[in-house]
């Protein structure tokens, strides 16, 4: 579960992708794999899956910039795949 804090920051890194997307679901596990669903207005994505190993969550998830920016850059590969 994502406490507010960390998911207003998620919600900043993912309407700096586009302000069409919005968070249908963010789960966090004990691994630090951050499970997220992003939807538009007329679609949701599939779940995409990021790793503590491709990026470190809890930095991105506390609000420091180099991590967020990596976080970004993963979301924004993966929506690539998606579209």
């Amino acid at each position: 579960m994502l406490s507010e804090a960390q998911l207003a920051h998620l919600e900043h890194i993912v309407h700096r992708i586009s302000t069409a997307l919005h968070i249908e679901e963010a789960t966090l596990d004990a691994q630090q794999t951050l499970t997220l669903m992003l939807c538009n207005e007329t679609i949701c994505f599939r779940p995409m899956h990021i790793t503590v190993q491709e990026v470190d969550i809890a930095a991105a998830l506390a609000g420091q910039p180099r991590a967020q920016h990596a976080l970004q850059a993963r979301l924004c590969s993966a929506l690539q795949g998606l579209v």
